[in-house]
């Protein structure tokens, strides 16, 4: 009996052991694995970070070391073509040993393989390769009149090679006598071929790149896709507004996005407005200024056929944000959008209680049950059925609504028996 009872004893101790015992270890496996995912998630985050640390110094460093190229391939263009018109200074080569020379310029460098060309102050052109008429006047030319006012060679715009279907910039620059006076401007046609060579050697991430802008003219002058290169950016404002688009509200870096919208805008690419509007309503990248986003909506909203800027100018006008309150200005923005998107749910509490257009109640339940679920829809319903608006008074149903508006509640109250009436 008293072995039994010993025995008994034991077991009961095993087994409050064991509990103990598993309550422990199911304590530390629930702190183990909670610390493995709390770590998981810190890791994850770090290396997320890291990623894109990485990516944006990958970004400036391959767009650092691509201009420095691009620079360092102008500069040694430019400076061959100031040491040969500095040879026909020095030498002060008459007209016939100067023609003679820039036969001589000719091929000697790939990135103006037809050589130095020369227009003198009496109109006259020596040219190795192109044979001028009677008419031609070089001295009224782009490249004339923007060399002879610099001593340094410059480039010109951008234009297209006839011959080679190449983008060329001219580069000039002023030529003088030995003793200092002006002789006339010397100047090269550089293809820019070399430049799109350059960049198309970049690859970021797999599938990015660069191109180069000349921000004096905002002509591209390389890009990894030649048919490009030459043009402006005005001529591509799809392409401004659709990364101004991207940078704005994918990566919501509204400092970027700006100056890319506001060249879309001033290109006219009419949407580039809604996102300088958006910018500067939300005041992250620049101080906010809510009539001026207003503004900026009104822009695109009339013309643009901007269902998004319709939205925010009618929004604005409606609450009376940057503006004073005009609910009629607010149904002539939020009728523009004949779009699914169009604002039903402020337009319907227009209609519904007549703030800016004849009041129409069934019109605008309509719209505001059409409309999606949020605080203005349960304002309108609310307001339906408190008023009794289009048909039988329900202020319990209609309170039910405005509380979850957080609207208009002051003008009912609970009475004793816990039934809702107007105030």
């Amino acid at each position: 009996m008293k072995r039994e009872k010993e025995q008994t004893a034991r077991s009961a101790s095993a087994k409050r052991g064991w509990g103990i015992t598993g309550k422990l270890a199911l304590s530390i496996v629930t702190s183990v694995i909670v610390a493995v995912a709390v770590l998981l998630v810190v890791v994850y985050m770090q290396m997320s970070q890291t990623l894109l640390e990485k990516s944006e110094d990958l970004l400036q460093t391959t767009t650092d070391r691509t201009v420095q190229e691009t620079k360092a391939w102008m500069n040694r263009t430019l400076t061959m073509l100031e040491t040969q018109r500095d040879t026909i200074e020095y030498q002060d080569m008459n007209d016939e040993e100067m023609k003679a020379y820039i036969k001589h310029t000719v091929g000697q460098n790939d990135a103006y393989p037809d050589g130095l060309y020369v227009g003198l102050t009496d109109g006259s052109l020596c040219h190795a390769t192109f044979v001028a008429g009677p008419d031609y006047d070089p001295t009224v030319k782009s490249w004339y009149q923007d060399g002879l006012n610099s001593d340094s060679f410059i480039l010109g715009d951008a234009y297209v090679d006839e011959n080679t279907n190449s983008y060329v910039v001219g580069a000039s620059g002023v030529l003088r006598t030995r003793g200092g006076a002006v002789r006339g401007v010397a100047a090269a046609d550089v293809y820019l071929d070399s430049i799109s060579q350059i960049v198309s050697q970049v690859t970021i991430e797999d599938t990015g790149g660069i191109f180069l802008v000349d921000t004096r003219t905002d002509t591209i002058i390389g890009h990894r896709d030649t048919s490009i290169t030459g043009r402006t950016l005005s001529q591509m404002t799809e392409g401004m507004y659709a990364y101004a688009n991207h940078l704005a509200y994918t990566e919501e870096n509204h400092k970027e996005a700006l100056p890319w919208a506001l060249k879309g805008a001033e290109a006219g690419h009419l949407w580039s407005w809604h996102i300088i509007g958006d910018i500067y309503w939300g005041g992250k990248a620049v101080e906010r200024n809510l009539p001026y986003a207003i503004e900026c909506y009104e822009k695109t909203a009339g013309y643009g056929n901007d269902r998004y800027a319709c939205g925010q100018a009618g929004y604005m006008y409606f609450r009376g944000l940057g503006t004073p309150q005009d609910y009629a200005r607010a149904v002539q923005y939020f009728e523009m959008d004949k779009t699914e998107y169009r604002r039903y749910d402020l337009l319907g509490i227009c209609y519904l209680l007549g703030y800016g257009c004849p009041q129409d109640v069934e019109k605008g339940r309509k719209m505001l049950e059409k409309s999606e679920d949020n605080r203005f829809k349960s304002y309108g319903l609310g307001m339906m059925y408190a008023e009794g608006l289009g048909g039988r008074e329900d202020i319990e149903k209609g309170v039910e609504y405005l509380k979850a508006a957080q609207e208009a509640l002051k003008h009912y109250k609970k009475s004793l028996f816990g039934v809702w009436r107007r105030r």
